[in-house]
């Protein structure tokens, strides 16, 4: 998973936490996403959205509390959120519609 988060997003923060490529790792089971071709299929569809997306709602730096870039896990992880927008056990309404706005931008 490292060496595709390196190749995909090389401009990107490689998290080399194992605790976080873990749990990345069991969310895309849990979408059933078992293939990294399958998930480049999805990243590719909504890369544009995905960052159009972080330009408007930017995510915080924990350590610095400024607005910061996501890392590479964090742009598979916002992949993951507009696969799921559309799904009723969606927990977070707010979050939903801020992601709604950005769907016209993904590739059909």
């Amino acid at each position: 998973m490292n060496a595709y988060l390196k190749w995909k997003f090389p401009d990107r923060h490689i998290d080399d936490d194992l605790e976080d490529i873990q749990n990345l790792l069991m969310q895309l089971y849990h979408e059933n996403i078992k293939k990294l071709v399958d998930l480049d299929k999805i990243i590719k569809k909504y890369i544009k959205a995905i960052e159009e997306y972080e330009k408007k709602y930017p995510p915080m730096d924990m350590y610095s509390d400024k607005h910061c870039l996501y890392c590479s896990t964090g742009m598979v992880r916002v992949a993951l959120k507009f696969i799921n927008i559309n799904k009723k056990n969606h927990s977070n309404v707010s979050n939903q519609k801020k992601l709604q706005e950005f769907l016209p931008l993904a590739q059909k």
